[in-house]
């Protein structure tokens, strides 16, 4: 318990540190290509609250880091106008106001933020990549429940996952995903048992439970338990394709996390 509380504090220190580089990364976007299409920026904040340290630059835009280290925002002369509202725009900073924008130019200016992340979550995974190389891993079963749909179509305890519906998998998170998303339906597993490889068709169990929504979902299950099985190899890129590696992890990373809030908020 004590080590738990001992952590605590540097853990939560670490999640303000990483979302707040997250939200300025996201805000620096939409601020870079706005400046781009010149529009004029007010302030530009990292955290909120009373500022302790401000300067002005050669744009008239207002640099601000506050006392609270909460993500940031940036703010855009004239955001909250409508295109009509000339009058009502302050002056100072040099540009134009965000309102005289185009259509196109706006939706640009949004789809930036989003974008910033994206290219920040890349050259994360590409450095992690490029340096530590990618360890060689496999899917494995630790245990297998009797009578249930994995033991019936006949997977043991000790197989292999290489592959499930014809993809090769190296995660558990790619194994289940391939479950809980298949309810009801065949699944092809080729497994390796010992020096050779089986062919196994499995169909996963529904059952059904209750989400944070209270709503009743449907859950598949076939009745193992899979565990990450680690050869002590790593795969090693040069910078080009760890940067490919990148956009793969970030693009594999966004599309597991929508199929989940999409699963959680529809069963």
């Amino acid at each position: 318990m004590g080590d738990f509380l001992s952590q605590g504090p540097l853990f939560l220190f670490c999640l303000i540190f990483m979302m707040g580089i997250v939200v300025i990364v996201h805000e620096y976007g939409h601020y870079i290509v706005g400046r781009w299409f010149g529009a004029a920026v007010e302030s530009f904040s990292v955290g909120f609250g009373k500022p302790i340290f401000e300067r002005t630059d050669k744009h008239g835009t207002r640099w601000r880091v506050n006392w609270i280290p909460l993500g940031g925002f940036v703010k855009f002369v004239g955001e909250s106008q409508m295109a009509g509202d000339v009058g009502k725009i302050e002056q100072g900073p040099i540009g134009r106001a965000y309102p005289e924008l185009g259509v196109g130019q706006r939706s640009l200016v949004s789809l930036a933020g989003p974008f910033a992340n994206f290219i920040l979550s890349t050259l994360i995974f590409a450095l992690i990549l490029g340096v530590h190389g990618r360890p060689v891993m496999k899917v494995g079963i630790a245990a297998v429940v009797p009578d249930g749909a994995a033991a019936e179509a006949g997977m043991e305890s000790g197989d292999v996952i290489m592959s499930v519906n014809g993809n090769s998998v190296s995660d558990t998170s790619e194994v289940l995903m391939a479950i809980i998303l298949n309810p009801n339906e065949p699944i092809d597993f080729v497994v390796q048992r010992g020096d050779s490889e089986k062919a196994l068709v499995v169909t996963p169990d529904e059952i059904v439970r209750e989400n944070d929504f209270g709503q009743q979902v449907p859950q598949a299950t076939i009745g193992v338990s899979i565990a990450p099985i680690s050869y002590g190899e790593h795969i090693y890129y040069n910078p080009v394709e760890a940067l490919g590696q990148g956009v793969l992890e970030t693009g594999a990373t966004i599309d597991r996390t929508v199929t989940m809030l999409t699963r959680i908020v529809t069963g």
